[in-house]
């Protein structure tokens, strides 16, 4: 009979075991649910804050350059001249060809941020817009054409993007 009696504590213990087991295996997932709906709110606002911090540095950089042709009538002159292919002067054909160049890495830098955030349609008005310039301006085509075999290595979906646009869909 003890042996009896022994065997029906243990059994009740073992029972308990499981039962405490699967108390403690609740509270775990339960824990562990918290922790990734903290986790997925946090990466949440990371891409939340990356989209602002992109487009931030779009209008940084558009910025810099509205300054500089906008506030400078002799960076506007040659701007403006150049982009008509009327620069006879070599100095001013290279400070055209530094503006252009800063337009085209800040527009190549822009597109690259919005195709990371995900913001593709504006990513393709962008490669449109360079596409209606490059067709619209023998300066700036020229331009562009220089700058294709950098713009290819450091981005070339921009490049790819810029070729295949409709500029008059656009």
């Amino acid at each position: 009979m003890n042996l009896d009696n022994l065997n029906k504590w243990l059994t009740l213990l073992a029972n308990f075991g499981v039962v405490a087991g699967l108390i403690l295996l609740a509270v775990e997932v339960r824990q562990n649910q918290t922790v990734l709906e903290q986790n997925q709110e946090i990466m949440i606002r990371q891409y939340d804050l990356q989209v602002v911090d992109g487009r931030q540095a779009l209008a940084n950089a558009a910025d810099q350059f509205r300054l500089l042709v906008g506030g400078n009538s002799d960076a506007a002159a040659i701007w403006l001249g150049g982009l008509k292919g009327e620069i006879h002067s070599e100095l001013d054909l290279l400070q055209f060809r530094q503006l252009c160049s800063l337009q085209l890495w800040n527009t190549s830098i822009a597109y690259r941020r919005l195709t990371v955030v995900g913001s593709h349609e504006q990513a393709s008005d962008l490669a449109a817009m360079i596409r209606s310039s490059v067709d619209a301006s023998p300066g700036f085509s020229s331009c562009w054409e220089g700058m294709v075999p950098a713009l290819s290595v450091w981005e070339p979906d921009f490049v790819d993007a810029v070729v295949t646009a409709d500029s008059k869909g656009r």
